[in-house]
């Protein structure tokens, strides 16, 4: 039998010791079984093939470590905070109808008719069987341009003067249980035409405050949509909708609207509550982030938001490629005609660069909403449902609106169809109040007026399209991202 172990005197010596005694003395796992003194055999040469795939194995292991360790992971943390005192975010709410009929003159049809799909580019109606007999009347009278000599045009008044008036809108306000008025709301203008928004900190306004969660304690408006006058739509364009009702974003003070975009769709026929949450970020700097450090000069917003830099560098773009920006866009540039809408815009808007900002490794506040609508179960139980117009807020709950059929057809984008067909009665929350129309019972009437397509409130008012919104009052949560 071999002796395997090495002798002292050996090592002692100085000399080099023989890879079979160095490997006999290991204690790397295999090595003794690779470099032995016995002849080649399988033995050692599977030995020799784990050894190496396993060594093999080794090095992977470890640069994937290291790669790893070089992307700078994180952690995502959320903390649940409890606040007593909050400040209530703004509101931005905008009507899906941007101009109203009755306001629409020869003039504004003259230079905005194409843009409005309500005249084709011969200056003529459009061939359609969908049209209101009325409004096709005022129409054609509108669009006889026979010695008619054209006036100058503004896009941003003819955006104003006949957008939707919140004075007209607004039947009911109601902040914390407190009465609130047309003039808590600030006139914007966005891709929807002429807003709203309530509690917008500006014009030397304090930002509202509110004490506790709950519906109770947030906003509640009932709007008049005024579908009456909506325009006819043959044809949707970036100006007209096929659907009725309004939309609502829920953002910070310090954030322009993108309601276009991050708005949400609010039909009437439907009781809706919405709830909002507070969410403070804190983004980490380079390099275990993607944020900048700083932002870019912007001459348009004094505070840094991802919907800002958004909106600064759509409105830059414009301006070069157009010499003229949008009415919902800041800075002084002139307005774009609907000449340049057809000529230049369009087709800029569609070769734009990805505006992708970055938020900044600082605090970032957003809010995130939550909603649910239902409609009336049955016709029946609409009659003590819905108190009549300017009625306040039934227990601060609910979305009240006057419903119109579907016929069949679901609503579209989170907002209710079009339909030329109005209903006899409306719906909205349950409170203890008589309905409105005050018709007498019989055994086939339920109290409301008798259907007709010219049905009309006495003394011939027309049936009004009314949306009650109540918001509740936020919670708060932060996170380090």
């Amino acid at each position: 039998m071999m002796d395997l172990k090495v002798d002292e005197e050996e090592v002692d010596s100085g000399q080099p010791v023989s890879i079979q005694a160095f490997a006999s003395s290991s204690t790397l796992h295999g090595i003794s079984h690779i470099f032995s003194y016995e002849r080649l055999s399988l033995k050692r040469v599977v030995w020799a093939l784990c050894f190496m795939g396993s060594l093999a194995l080794l090095a992977l292991v470890c640069t994937n470590r290291i790669q790893y360790y070089f992307l700078y992971p994180h952690v995502t943390k959320l903390d649940e905070v409890a606040a007593t005192r909050l400040t209530f975010p703004a509101v931005t709410f905008c009507n899906l109808n941007e101009f109203r009929f009755s306001r629409v003159t020869k003039n504004d049809l003259y230079h905005a008719g194409e843009l409005l799909a309500l005249l084709n580019n011969r200056y003529e109606i459009p061939d359609t069987q969908t049209a209101d007999e009325k409004q096709l009347e005022i129409l054609q009278d509108k669009a006889n341009f026979r010695n008619f000599k054209p006036k100058p045009f503004n896009m941003l008044e003819f955006y104003d003067r006949a957008g939707h008036d919140i004075r007209e809108m607004l039947l009911s306000c109601f902040f914390r249980g407190e009465q609130c008025s047309p003039e808590d709301f600030k006139v914007v203008f966005t891709r929807y035409g002429k807003c709203y928004t309530f509690n917008a900190g500006q014009d030397g306004k304090p930002r509202l405050i509110t004490m506790k969660g709950g519906t109770g304690n947030g906003l509640e408006i009932m709007l008049d949509i005024q579908q009456d006058e909506y325009l006819p739509v043959w044809g949707e364009t970036d100006e007209t909708s096929f659907e009725a009702g309004i939309k609502v974003q829920i953002h910070s003070q310090d954030e322009p609207p993108l309601i276009d975009q991050l708005g949400f769709g609010v039909a009437p026929g439907f009781q809706t509550f919405v709830s909002c949450q507070e969410q403070r970020l804190i983004y980490l700097p380079p390099p275990w982030g993607d944020c900048k450090a700083t932002t870019g000069d912007s001459e348009f917003y004094d505070t840094y938001s991802i919907t800002a830099c958004r909106i600064d560098c759509e409105t830059r773009y414009l301006v070069e490629n157009c010499n003229c920006r949008m009415v919902h866009m800041p800075g002084d540039a002139p307005y774009c005609t609907p000449e340049h809408r057809s000529m230049c815009t369009e087709r800029s808007s569609s070769t734009s660069p990805k505006c992708l900002p970055r938020p900044l490794p600082r605090g970032w506040q957003r809010w995130a909403a939550g909603g649910a609508a239902w409609r009336a179960a049955d016709w029946g139980t609409a009659e003590g449902l819905w108190p009549g117009h300017g009625v306040g807020p039934c227990d601060g709950v609910g979305l009240r609106h006057s419903v119109r059929p579907h016929h069949g057809v679901g609503p579209s984008h989170g907002v209710g169809p079009r339909h030329d067909v109005r209903p006899c009665h409306s719906v909205g929350p349950h409170c203890p109040v008589t309905a409105w129309p005050p018709y007498p019972k019989t055994p086939g009437n339920l109290g409301f007026p008798p259907c007709s397509p010219q049905n009309s409130h006495p003394g011939g008012e027309k049936h009004k399209e009314s949306i009650w919104a109540a918001i509740g009052a936020p919670t708060s949560i932060r996170g380090q991202v």
